[in-house]
């Protein structure tokens, strides 16, 4: 399997006045996934013609091939973009409000067996997201104090999401596509020097994922396939948080071989239960 990517981008920026600018960007992109996997042993393709299977005892086709030989050739092609306002309201407040498009290429399912293809499993299609966000960068009592407030919101086009294709008594995951999402959220970053050499940081996220429409339990030419439903929230929890606490030591002078200091650290981090965990 390889892929291969390339990409053309092009970012302006324009003063509107002392304190708001306006920048505006595109982007190109280029994607390319190819894989070829060969079976040497029987594989089944479930009875009917397929394109991907060639017999290299002479029998292209077949619902049956000694020698299978599985291969794609994808290519994905986006224009993406992004523009925002940033707003300086004074020398110590910052805020900013800024949409973006963003784009996941699409791929090639490389595992699995025959039945994958035969199911029309074999590639998935992109996926976009469009971002809109808002937040606030200040510094407090002479920079003593620091606050990043982020909120955003975003509609997810053609999810990528895990597909169970049945097989027996067992089933096959795969990568496959469902309908339209969002995702609300918001940040909250914290930095603080009470004291000489002592720094505190922390941090709190919360994100909702939900489905708008979809996702799917069945594509068009593919019976017995499912698509997580609302159980599947892209494995990002809802609630985020850290604190880290840091102190550095006075420097103690080492006459002519320099200065010797400490530091010392503690960090904690939490993160909600995310669904699909024991």
């Amino acid at each position: 399997a390889t892929a291969r990517g390339f990409g053309i981008y092009g970012l302006g920026c324009s003063t509107l006045s002392d304190r708001l600018d306006f920048w505006a960007g595109v982007r190109t992109t280029y994607d390319r996934r190819e894989m070829t996997r060969f079976f040497t042993a029987d594989r089944s393709l479930g009875g009917t013609d397929n394109q991907f299977c060639i017999d290299f005892g002479g029998t292209p086709g077949g619902s049956s091939c000694g020698n299978l030989l599985i291969f794609a050739d994808q290519r994905y092609d986006a224009v993406t973009w992004g523009a925002g306002l940033d707003f300086q309201v004074s020398d110590d407040v910052f805020t900013y409000l800024k949409v973006d498009k963003g784009f996941r290429a699409g791929g090639v399912n490389g595992r699995g067996s025959g039945a994958i293809f035969a199911a029309g499993g074999l590639t998935f299609d992109p996926e976009f997201l469009t971002m809109w966000e808002t937040g606030v960068k200040a510094d407090w009592l002479d920079n003593r104090l620091r606050t990043n407030l982020a909120i955003y919101t975003g509609r997810y086009t053609n999810v990528q999401t895990t597909v169970f294709i049945p097989l027996g008594p067992t089933s096959i995951t795969s990568r496959g596509n469902s309908g339209s999402a969002s995702v609300h959220g918001g940040e909250l970053e914290v930095t603080a020097l009470p004291l000489t050499g002592l720094q505190l940081r922390g941090g709190i996220g919360v994100s909702k994922f939900k489905w708008q429409t979809g996702p799917k339990t069945s594509k068009a030419g593919v019976s017995g396939t499912n698509r997580l439903g609302k159980t599947e929230e892209r494995g990002t929890p809802e609630l985020t948080a850290n604190f880290s606490a840091r102190y550095t030591t006075p420097p103690v002078d080492l006459d002519n071989h320099g200065e010797l200091e400490f530091s010392f650290q503690v960090d904690w981090a939490y993160r909600s239960h995310q669904k699909g965990e024991s």
